[in-house]
């Protein structure tokens, strides 16, 4: 089987990634697709030899060449490329990016279809090749900064530094270091940089990518309403969701579970705990580096919301996908 994986973008190795490692160990060709007509975001491109460490005998090839027996992406880019791929065109696999298809319409009318809350989560399975470096540390996922509204970014450019105080304190007196994952189109105020003990970016490398190496050597995850948490889920790390002002996202169609407080992907006592700030500030104060994730509600969490699992997704894929070849 030759399987096209749609990954134009670094961000999209969350997916294409594990299902690399899948097909690969199955002795599939794999196929990594750049699309020229997509525009790209800063920091999000790679080059040909990044695949190297980890696939070295996959291609690169472009989308509009493509000739193979699948090509999975999301399904946002792969409606782009049903009237392009001939007569003899490849199945097409749409794969859930985290809970994207709580967030807008997402069809069934593919050949296979992936979705989380049904199948399990395809980026975590990324965490069977991190290396854990066993030091245990604060890990927080600073918000967007520049969003839309001046008064707007004026509040969460103070409430972005105030945190920042407030995480430099706990891990000090925890006795651990502050991380802060970003990335390179984020903004981060001054006094985060100065407190932060290091500043991870995105890539390198490709895979796995670089939050899922982060969280796994962490004892904390602190991020706002973000997929690091559906991550620390995963690899069974305690979350703090900082409940902050979006509305700038209001228009999304998962705004409602954004906002909830409990019950949602972004919000499960005792897992992804989702605190306002204040409340959060006071967690945080009563924080000790050996509280672990409520291990009953975390496994409520993967059975509601990531389809019973949280790693082996990528290899029912693949399996779906042998069995329709």
């Amino acid at each position: 089987m030759k399987l096209g994986l749609y990954a134009p973008a670094r961000s999209l190795f969350v997916l294409a990634g594990p299902m690399a490692q899948a097909a690969i160990k199955r002795g599939h060709d794999v196929v990594f697709v750049r699309d020229a007509s997509r525009a790209l975001k800063p920091g999000d491109t790679w080059t040909d030899h990044e695949i190297q460490p980890w696939w070295p005998n996959a291609l690169v090839q472009e989308a509009s060449f493509f000739e193979g027996d699948w090509l999975a992406g999301p399904a946002r880019d792969l409606d782009r490329w049903r009237g392009f791929l001939g007569p003899n065109r490849a199945k097409l696999a749409a794969l859930d990016a985290w809970f994207d298809s709580l967030a807008r319409p997402f069809s069934d009318g593919y050949d296979l279809t992936h979705r989380t809350v049904r199948h399990g989560l395809i980026p975590t399975d990324g965490l069977v090749d991190v290396e854990a470096d066993g030091r245990r540390d604060l890990l927080w996922f600073p918000p967007k900064t520049m969003i839309p509204g001046a008064a707007l970014r004026a509040v969460r450019w103070v409430l972005v530094c105030g945190l920042a105080w407030v995480l430099h304190r706990a891990a000090r007196r925890a006795g651990r270091r502050l991380i802060v994952k970003t990335r390179s189109k984020m903004r981060l105020p001054h006094v985060v940089t100065r407190l932060a003990d290091r500043i991870v970016m995105d890539g390198p490398p490709l895979y796995p990518h670089a939050s899922l190496s982060e969280i796994a050597s962490a004892s904390l995850v602190v991020c706002h309403q973000s997929a690091a948490g559906f991550e620390a889920v995963a690899a069974g790390v305690r979350c703090l969701s900082v409940r902050l002002p979006q509305w700038h996202l209001r228009t999304l169609g998962n705004y409602a579970l954004l906002r909830a407080a409990r019950g949602s992907p972004y919000a499960w006592p005792g897992v992804i705990d989702a605190l306002g700030v204040e409340n959060a500030v006071r967690w945080i104060e009563h924080w000790t580096p050996d509280r672990a994730p409520d291990w009953d509600q975390r496994a409520a969490y993967i059975d509601t919301w990531c389809g019973g699992r949280v790693q082996g997704t990528s290899d029912w894929v693949v399996d779906d996908m042998e069995r329709r070849s």
